[in-house]
């Protein structure tokens, strides 16, 4: 069975953004084509990409973050940005393995890993700026990343 989906997305990232997806349920996977049109109409991107069904999830999962009202925690918290949401959104696809998330009580989302050793790694995408926490090989660290790092720190932490 296939399903296809067209939505399109205006974000401070890009201007215009059309995805169509393609999931084939047998396999478990699916084909997403992203088509970026910038400002200049000049700079087109195309690829075609595979994604796991974790990353659909994860779609759903910051679909959800976007509904949340004041209060949503029970402790008065106030709704996720949504520009943060669109941060994390458009760093998904460029993440090789599809990372736990959740919203917390200080207007951020983290993206969690924890491999069986109990090595963590954790980027909590706040309004101005990432903070990457990790206890890795016994040795804990937390420091301010740029956004583009957050991919290469993951292959980091599944490479060892």
């Amino acid at each position: 069975m296939k399903m296809l989906e067209l939505t399109q997305t205006n974000t401070p990232y890009t201007e215009s953004i059309q995805k169509r997806k393609i999931v084939d349920s047998q396999q478990g996977y699916g084909a997403i084509i992203i088509i970026s049109h910038t400002s200049d109409s000049t700079a087109n991107l195309f690829s075609r990409k595979r994604f796991p069904p974790k990353y659909y999830q994860n779609l759903e999962t910051l679909n959800a973050i976007r509904q949340f009202e004041k209060n949503w925690n029970g402790y008065g918290a106030e709704p996720i940005p949504d520009h943060i949401i669109e941060k994390v959104r458009t760093i998904l696809p460029d993440i090789e393995k599809q990372p736990d998330i959740f919203p917390t009580g200080r207007k951020s989302i983290q993206l969690e890993y924890e491999k069986p050793n109990n090595d963590y790694l954790e980027f909590e995408f706040f309004e101005d700026k990432i903070i990457m926490y990790r206890e890795w090989n016994g040795v804990e660290e937390e420091r301010e990343i740029d956004f583009g790092d957050v991919p290469e720190n993951v292959l980091q932490f599944y490479a060892e």
